[in-house]
């Protein structure tokens, strides 16, 4: 009867295991999910007010419209945003950003980079970024 006992307990604490680490697993992509949510909320309202800020020509050359004269202020918000990318290229690559958020906006990431207006200006803020060799290099494979 002792054996019984022990048998049961054994197949129950094995279960009990079984069922918390099912949770934890659960727990850690819930986790996970959130946080991709997180991040792609937080970096959707940084493009949404920084397109808000940017001169309506900086906007518009977005489009593959010709790039306007240059000029310190769109050279400011053009590094803004190269900064961004940056960050989010960051996150990709250290996988906290999903590959579903990723994909979803390097459609518009590609459109802007292999833009006119910053093609130009990535040739005058590339040495901003030369200690993130991954980052100009992703940057350049858009731009060809």
């Amino acid at each position: 009867m002792n054996h019984l006992i022990q048998d049961w307990l054994f197949a129950a604490t094995l279960t009990s295991s079984a069922v918390a680490m099912a949770g934890l697993f659960v727990a850690v992509a819930s986790q996970r999910s959130q946080l991709a949510v997180q991040i792609m909320m937080q970096y959707s309202e940084r493009f949404r007010t920084m397109l808000e800020g940017m001169p309506a020509e900086v906007v518009a050359a977005r489009h593959g419209n010709l790039a306007p004269e240059p000029s310190a202020e769109i050279t400011k918000h053009t590094l803004a945003v190269f900064f961004v990318l940056l960050e989010l290229h960051y996150l990709r690559e250290k996988r906290y950003l999903p590959a579903g958020i990723w994909n979803l906006w390097l459609p518009i990431v590609r459109g802007a980079l292999e833009s006119p207006l910053f093609v130009r200006e990535w040739q005058v803020l590339r040495s901003d970024f030369v200690s993130h060799a991954s980052f100009c290099r992703f940057v350049e494979s858009l731009q060809k």
